[in-house]
């Protein structure tokens, strides 16, 4: 059994995905797994995959002729994963050097579910624009940590963090096929409910290279906001398992509401998959319409998403 398996979706990442293999080929730790899975590549990303396969045995793939999405693509990887440890790695992104011994390390010291590391921000050219660090303010079980991704102490990204396999991999995940945006988020809320112990490890485990083909750049499209308002019932249904304060949780949701203006496309989308959270999303409009009023129509559009009032 690996030691840690690492899950990777690819998707228009023919430039990027021979310097993210290499990044962990080159990892002190060698006991590993790397598991990338074809998200319905469009490009020669795949090819290079299975070169680099044919060289090293620690490479596997899973062929996927349709695009379903980051979230369906990790959640394959990880059902085939067998390393002790999961870690999950976009495919235009890089691991800084012995970052997966320093995750393990610790987490093996510490009898942590969860290890995070701070993130590097790199440009194009992997010069470095801000780093990341973690802050665990409200505890290290799981209601802490949920509490520390809302007050987004704690990154809400899936990067950066090592996870017990045993913790997740047996266990349902809701997954909607198709998401590209916030759906790291989704994925996180349901890992944390799972998790015993948290821990944060003093050093840079990952390198967030800003690349404009980045999914990350989804967030101000149609298929971004409507990705993200699909991932707020998961993310609700998790919360309400807990007592939070209210205006934490109103804090978290408004931020990613704040600048869309696509929710008119959006509408229909959201309402064949679920046709009371569409109620909740009327409130946006009131934005689009208003804009100088947004403070009311957050406080509005909050309590509706989350009450149901």
């Amino acid at each position: 059994m690996p030691l840690i398996s690492v899950i990777i979706p690819v998707y228009k990442a023919e430039k990027f995905i021979r310097r993210l293999i290499e990044s962990i080929l080159s990892q002190s730790m060698i006991d590993i797994e790397i598991i990338l899975v074809d998200d319905g590549c469009n490009d020669n990303a795949m090819a290079i995959v299975k070169a680099m396969a044919s060289e090293d045995n620690r490479i596997h793939y899973i062929d996927n002729q349709s695009n379903v999405g980051p979230m369906a693509a990790r959640y394959k990887g990880l059902l085939i994963s067998s390393g002790k440890y999961v870690v999950f790695i976009d495919s235009d992104d890089t691991l800084p050097d012995n970052a997966l011994s320093l995750l393990y390390t610790h987490a093996e010291k510490n009898n942590s579910d969860l290890v995070i590391g701070s993130t590097c921000s790199l440009d194009q050219n992997q010069n470095l624009i801000s780093t990341n660090k973690p802050v665990l303010n409200y505890g290290n079980n799981d209601s802490g940590f949920i509490e520390s991704l809302l007050t987004l102490d704690v990154s809400h990204n899936l990067h950066g963090k090592l996870i017990r396999n045993s913790v997740v991999r047996n266990t349902p995940f809701e997954i909607i096929e198709g998401c590209k945006n916030f759906e790291d988020a989704a994925f996180l809320f349901q890992i944390a409910k799972r998790i015993r112990s948290v821990s944060v490890i003093d050093a840079e485990v990952y390198n967030y290279i800003d690349c404009p083909d980045s999914s990350s750049h989804n967030e101000y499209t149609v298929d971004g906001a409507t990705s993200t308002c699909l991932m707020v019932p998961i993310i609700k249904n998790i919360l309400s398992e807990y007592s939070l304060p209210s205006s934490l949780v109103n804090a978290y949701f408004t931020r990613f509401f704040y600048n869309f203006r696509f929710y008119d496309e959006c509408i229909p989308v959201i309402a064949r998959h679920n046709m009371t959270e569409y109620i909740s999303y009327k409130y946006i409009f009131l934005y689009l319409r208003f804009p100088n009023n947004i403070q009311v129509i957050r406080r509005l559009f909050t309590k509706k998403l989350l009450t149901g009032h």
